[in-house]
């Protein structure tokens, strides 16, 4: 499930360590928000 109305920047100043890396994910999580943009 992904609930869109959460995307959002946030001020790098409230960053901390990253927790996981999910750049193996980017492609999946590409057409996931694409998908439920176009709906295609």
């Amino acid at each position: 499930i992904m609930l869109t109305q959460q995307m959002t920047s946030v001020p790098v100043k409230i960053l901390s360590e990253p927790v996981n890396e999910l750049s193996t994910f980017r492609n999946e999580i590409i057409a996931a928000i694409d998908f439920l943009i176009t709906g295609i």
